[in-house]
């Protein structure tokens, strides 16, 4: 069989059965999570919902919508809301790449549509994106180990376990950070693979290193201990005045590109960056809690810990070993990047506001690296046990992190929650903005809604039902029914 046609073969089936799994995650989903809402707020720069509530509105939940997330996709008005995003896109964690990205995505979108359908517009985005992911993966993995069989297993074992489904069906930059993370991955591997002093290598890579920087702010740590590696390696493998020459062009070029890009990335502090700073007060707290997060690795893969341990002692064995110089860059790339995921991953759980994986979302599929490096070795002893091994972890990660438990996102009690929204004798209290962002999603598109942001706006013989964000005593007026609708509400029976 033509090797070229097996790659693209291989490729094309790992493409196809991680977006057929993400998708079936995808129509489990019964709504979205407070971000998602905010991902669609930023991206159509609506102040409803960010920095918005209605005072005294009565509206249908498809104009309410409109306000809150899209209400003009026109070209004209996408224009004016990506200028705005480049200006100040209004969430600091993050730049304009992603919510750019998204309103771009809903050009000539139908805004009179159901909240699901928003939700699944959004998610064919992620679709796109997972598959640039699959393809730069393989073709990364493909690079490190020149075989196409192991790089489309390792793909399918990456992409398809718990956490990584998690990423692809959260609609937040987190997956467009894990492509542009790959790409400059790619990219890196490329240059040390073929040193060449080319403006058009420079500046691809500068722009690749741009890109992956501006996918959040944790990334500059992944960047800076890659590059780390990356300088260290070519040291020692080409001429250091070439490679300083190539830094010289390369370094000032990544900056300018940086800038023009989102101008504000690297001048902005707020709150998230305030609390990751503030991490440093506690430092005991946070190496416990840092080192507590390779549990979410068991998550992903079938004995993640012991693997990457096992892995990179091997390698280094298998680097003195070998003595041909390419064999020997490899396997210090292997390395490099498999040591670079481990100690992104902790330092930025070290720093992280919230313990949880979306923050490690985008290299966790990089501990694939290691059944790779593990099969090198033992292939080249025996070429079948080396198959065998990678058959037998893809079995073990498939009974162990491929089971749904660990998927999140799915909400399937959202159609419940929202239900309670689906009465026009309902007045909604909203005064939080955020609160607003949250219920979004439940409003039915023909019927009307009373919001405010008071109660001293509330005519208590016009509703039968109250759904407050703001807490009210239980009196003469209304009684407690729920005190839990959305997570933000409670929600009171008038009395009458």
């Amino acid at each position: 069989m033509n090797t070229n046609y097996m790659k693209v073969s291989l490729l094309c089936i790992s493409c196809l059965l991680c977006v057929a799994v993400s998708t079936y995650y995808f129509t489990l989903r019964g709504g979205l999570h407070l971000d998602e809402s905010l991902s669609l707020i930023l991206s159509s720069y609506s102040d409803y919902g960010w920095t918005k509530v209605f005072t005294n509105e009565n509206v249908t939940g498809s104009q309410l919508r409109q306000l809150v997330w899209f209400g003009d996709t026109s070209i004209s008005g996408t224009a004016n809301a990506i200028i705005n995003l480049w200006i100040d896109n209004r969430d600091s964690p993050h730049s304009n790449l992603y919510y750019s990205a998204l309103r771009l995505w809903f050009v000539g979108f139908d805004v009179n549509q159901e909240p699901y359908n928003f939700m699944w517009r959004a998610f064919y985005l992620n679709l796109l994106l997972v598959v640039g992911c699959c393809y730069l993966l393989f073709n990364v993995t493909f690079k490190l180990f020149k075989n196409a069989i192991l790089s489309s297993i390792l793909v399918v074992l990456a992409i398809c376990n718990d956490v990584s489904v998690s990423n692809v069906i959260y609609l937040r930059p987190y997956l467009l950070q894990t492509l542009l993370v790959f790409a400059y991955i790619y990219s890196t591997i490329s240059i040390l693979q073929d040193f060449r002093i080319k403006k058009t290598v420079t500046f691809k890579y500068a722009l690749s290193t741009s890109l992956a920087l501006l996918s959040g702010y944790f990334a500059i740590i992944f960047v800076a201990i890659l590059g780390s590696f990356s300088l260290a390696i070519a040291f020692h493998n080409f001429n250091k005045k070439d490679v300083l020459k190539f830094c010289y062009s390369y370094l000032p070029f990544t900056a300018v590109l940086s800038f023009l890009i989102y101008p504000p990335y690297f001048f902005v502090f707020g709150n998230r960056q305030e609390e990751a700073v503030s991490k440093l007060g506690s430092v005991w707290e946070n190496i416990i809690s840092s080192a507590n997060s390779v549990d979410i690795w068991g998550n992903a893969f079938a004995f993640p810990l012991t693997s990457c341990a096992f892995s990179i002692v091997l390698a280094l064995f298998h680097y003195f070993k070998v003595k041909d110089n390419e064999s020997r860059l490899r396997i210090s790339i292997q390395i490099s990047l498999l040591v670079s995921a481990i100690l992104w991953m902790l330092l930025v759980e070290f720093f992280a506001p919230y313990k949880t994986a979306r923050y490690i979302y985008p290299v966790i599929p990089l501990l694939a690296i290691s059944l790779g490096i593990i099969w090198q070795v033992i292939c080249t002893y025996s070429r079948m046990i080396g198959m065998s091994y990678i058959l037998l972890m893809s079995a073990a990660c498939l009974f162990t992190s491929f089971s749904g438990r660990n998927v999140e996102y799915l909400y399937p009690d959202r159609e419940y929650d929202c239900s309670r929204f689906h009465n026009e004798k309902v007045a909604v209290v909203t005064s939080q903005p955020w609160a607003l962002a949250v219920s979004t999603e439940c409003f039915d598109s023909t019927t009307r809604y009373s919001l405010f942001n008071s109660m001293e706006y509330v005519d208590y013989g016009k509703f039968d039902f109250i759904i407050s964000e703001i807490d009210l005593p239980d009196n003469k007026d209304v009684k407690l029914v729920s005190n839990r609708v959305m997570y933000a509400y409670k929600m009171y029976k008038v009395i009458k």
